[in-house]
C-alpha cells in the first residue's frame, strides 16, 4: 500500500519496519491481557463480524454511518469487557 504513496525505498522500508514493530508490541500486550480479559476473544469476533457485514452491506449499496459503527463497536467492547 505504501507504494501507492511513494517509491522512495527509505520511506517504504521505514514505514514497514515501524508497522511491524508496532504490531509486535500490540500482540505482546494483547497476549498478556487475554488471560485477564476472559471475554476479549468473543468481543473481537463479534466486532470483526459486524465490520465484515458492514462491508458486504456497503457493497450492495446500504450505507451505515461511521458514528453508528463506532457506537456498535464501543458497545460490544464495553459490554464484554466487564
Amino acid at each position: 500500500a505504501v507504494f501507492g504513496v511513494t517509491e522512495n525505498p527509505l520511506i517504504v522500508f521505514t514505514s514497514n519496519m515501524f508497522a511491524i514493530m508496532g504490531l509486535r508490541s500490540l500482540y505482546t500486550i494483547l497476549s498478556k491481557a487475554a488471560s485477564d480479559l476472559e471475554y476479549l476473544e468473543p468481543a473481537v469476533a463479534v466486532v470483526l463480524g459486524f465490520i465484515g457485514s458492514k462491508m458486504v452491506a456497503e457493497y450492495f449499496g446500504i450505507y451505515i454511518p461511521t458514528e453508528l459503527s463506532l457506537g456498535v463497536v464501543l458497545t460490544f467492547f464495553k459490554r464484554w469487557s466487564w
